[in-house]
């Protein structure tokens, strides 16, 4: 298929159907976009939040909307009348920024715009059936969509517009134990419906182990963009792994640099004076943990959780978010959890999505005394859900794999993606903001999880 890539400024704002800048969302956009609902006629005028988040794949704005109602109906909260909606389009290419081309390519053909699209397309289709027996999960537990549309032709054109629920979660704040458990058991009910269930879900998704592809091959993308895909064949997974062992042995050295040099601003930055990061690196910076029990963990860790997609009757295999944040989630004091964005998703097995939760939005000590709990509410959420042999030891069994793989994702993205502005003496909270709180976060819990799962137990052994 051919793909084209339409710069913005080519666009008049009378004949948009896909905005490819936020200044593009006008009034008009909005009414024509949201013209199968009632409201849209009643729409008077439109302000665009000034603070878009933008994101690496893509833009995502706030919208008020105003309507000609009666003045009391409409300053009061109403579904027939939503106050503002959240608008998602594609981050834009920019001239100015000269990978921006290149990288939209890419994006493009991992189907990052056409999976988030088509789970959006799934979501407005339960949503609207009252009486089908997941509308329950895709309706409470998601937000509502309005729209969701993909230019099959030109795959850079994206946009969904969907309920805003507000301000998310906050990672950087982290939640408690009881919230955390709210998000296992909710989280549990929605992969029970996808569990080996793939074809539920009309667009091909990858499986997650693609995902490891992605980030630790360079040859992921081939010379006509498509996605090389983890063959499952014993062989390769062998080798995919001693890959990865050789790409986290190679990137040690830059993480280890990098952690030192971060040492200096952690005690002037609120969210980060009692990080202890500099000696767990410390306790893992040694001849035996790097040559022995690293790589023979990582080989495991991805050996099991590949060969398991092949294992016959031990397949435990459903929707994977593969960005199982807090950032990405709503969770209300009602014992509501709401997940969105959905641009990584991919199939393969549960735990990917828990470890990562774990690992990224909890503390050391939260997840060293509480993980089996946390794993124990997901276990019995997935009972409950007609998924009954999917045991708890299984889930700790699979977590603690998965966890492996959350230690290599942060030594090789922390090596590799901080060291140029540490070789430029970069102030880093000051350049990086809120993202330097939550890549040491993120690094202090998940070197914390990795030693007190496998060094101090000594289960590598």
């Amino acid at each position: 298929m051919k793909q084209n890539f339409t710069p913005a400024a080519t666009l008049s704002l009378a004949t948009i159907e896909y905005p490819l800048e936020v200044d593009q969302i006008s009034m008009a956009f909005m009414k024509s976009a949201l013209v199968a609902f009632p409201f849209a006629d009643s729409i008077t005028a439109c302000t665009v939040e000034d603070n878009a988040v933008q994101g690496w794949c893509s833009s995502v704005v706030r919208v008020f909307l105003k309507y000609n109602v009666h003045q009391e109906a409409a300053s009061k909260p109403h579904p027939a009348f939503p106050a503002s909606l959240i608008v998602k389009i594609a981050t834009p290419v920019r001239a100015e920024v000269p990978d921006s081309l290149e990288k939209r390519k890419k994006l493009v053909a991992s189907g990052t715009y056409k999976k988030e699209y088509e789970f959006c397309k799934l979501l407005m289709k339960h949503q609207q059936q009252e009486q089908d027996l997941n509308s329950k999960i895709f309706t409470g537990m998601f937000p509502k969509i309005y729209l969701a549309k993909l230019d099959e032709q030109n795959l850079d054109q994206f946009v969904v517009i969907m309920e805003d629920l507000g301000k998310a979660s906050d990672q950087t704040k982290g939640c408690t134990i009881n919230e955390a458990k709210s998000v296992m058991r909710h989280w549990a009910q929605v992969q029970a419906a996808f569990w080996n269930q793939k074809a539920i879900f009309s667009c091909d998704l990858p499986h997650v182990e693609s995902v490891f592809n992605f980030v630790f091959s360079s040859t992921f993308f081939n010379e006509k963009q498509q996605v090389k895909s983890l063959q499952l064949k014993n062989s390769t997974v062998q080798e995919n792994a001693q890959r990865i062992v050789d790409r986290v042995a190679e990137r040690w050295r830059d993480f280890v640099m990098v952690i030192k040099y971060v040492e200096q601003f952690l005690s002037s930055v609120p969210d980060l004076q009692d990080c202890k990061i500099a000696d767990l690196v410390t306790l893992m910076d040694t001849g035996h943990v790097q040559q022995e029990i690293v790589p023979k963990l990582i080989k495991l860790a991805i050996e099991n959780s590949c060969l398991e997609s092949s294992a016959g009757n031990s397949i435990v295999e459903t929707l994977v978010h593969c960005d199982f944040r807090l950032d990405n989630m709503k969770i209300y004091e009602s014992d509501q959890v709401k997940f969105f964005d959905f641009q990584c998703l991919s199939y393969g097995n549960c735990s990917y999505d828990l470890a990562q939760f774990m690992a990224q939005c909890l503390t050391r000590e939260q997840t060293r005394h509480h993980h089996v709990e946390l794993l124990e509410a997901y276990v019995n959420s997935l009972h409950q859900s007609n998924i009954p042999n999917y045991t708890v030891e299984k889930a700790v069994s699979d977590f603690k794999y998965a966890l492996v793989l959350q230690l290599v994702f942060t030594i090789v993205g922390i090596g590799e993606h901080w060291k140029p502005r540490v070789e430029k003496k970069v102030d880093l909270p000051k350049a990086m903001g809120r993202f330097f709180v939550l890549g040491m976060k993120l690094t202090e819990n998940v070197l914390g999880s990795f030693c007190d799962s496998f060094l101090l137990n000594h289960i590598a052994q």
